[in-house]
């Protein structure tokens, strides 16, 4: 080979290390940014920098609602009634779709019986053993349950005897409780940690108005929280105006850096040390 031939081959050889070279720091690039979570083509995060869980209480009743919630592609928590025409209905149909299902236990507010917590509810004058029959009962009431959440309840809650036995027979089959807080006063909390179960609490309710715009505003500030704190919970309730805010709303969320996921990864990061 003569001399222009061999300054061709070195010159090919150079080129072709230079495009390996930018081949390489190119894919590398793009590992970074999918590992960093760096917005890409639709500006929305990759990695999610807070999560929060979103219990949707008081079905039981009514089908046609609870399929407005069926259809939001998002891993709500459906929190159920006891003993209600559509209890039974509504936990298969979520469970089906992968979705959580609570039990949303009735407990006795202030100012019982003006406002009834409804069937299967525990009640301040009941003895231990009716209060452990009351919870058994509305358990086997409704399919699937992984944790628990009270309805109502302001007065309960309050109690820490009440709490500490029906607490007690929730952790006998290792479910989980979270407090609606539905009382400032509420004890609930405390005595799941005093007795070393996986507890966790509500922080924003999203739908104490039934209004689209109101829930949106309060959505906002359940990713407001969970930026600051790094994990939030809220509770809505089964309404027309929750599910439409929360369509328009979750996407809002998940372009903010907040994912929502079932509220049992929550409850497992806030048991008791």
């Amino acid at each position: 080979m003569d001399i222009s031939g061999r300054h061709s081959v070195m010159h090919c050889l150079v080129w072709l290390s230079v495009i390996l070279s930018v081949l390489f720091l190119h894919r590398r690039a793009g590992e970074a940014v999918q590992a960093s979570g760096t917005a890409l083509h639709d500006g929305s995060p990759q990695k999610p920098v807070a999560v929060v869980a979103i219990i949707i209480d008081d079905f039981g009743d009514h089908r046609s609602t609870a399929e407005a919630f069926l259809e939001i592609d998002s891993p709500l928590t459906y929190s159920i009634l006891p003993g209600r025409p559509m209890s039974q209905w509504t936990a298969k149909r979520a469970s089906a779709k992968g979705r959580e299902i609570m039990l949303h236990l009735p407990m006795e507010p202030h100012r019982y019986p003006e406002h009834n917590p409804g069937p299967m509810a525990v009640l301040s004058h009941m003895s231990e053993r009716d209060i452990r029959q009351t919870v058994k009962d509305a358990l086997m009431s409704v399919p699937g349950v992984i944790g628990v959440d009270n309805h109502m309840g302001s007065l309960i809650t309050e109690d820490p005897r009440v709490m500490r036995i029906v607490l007690e027979e929730l952790m006998a089959r290792r479910l989980f409780y979270i407090d609606s807080l539905t009382t400032a006063k509420s004890v609930a909390y405390d005595v799941g940690l005093s007795l070393g179960m996986h507890v966790a609490k509500n922080r924003v309710f999203l739908d104490n108005e039934r209004r689209v715009a109101y829930t949106e505003q309060r959505l906002k500030r359940l990713g407001d929280i969970a930026l600051r704190h790094g994990r939030a919970i809220a509770i809505g309730h089964v309404a027309r105006t929750t599910a439409e805010a929360l369509q328009q709303g979750i996407p809002e969320l998940e372009a903010r850096g907040v994912c929502v996921v079932p509220v049992s990864r929550l409850v497992t990061q806030e048991k008791s040390p």
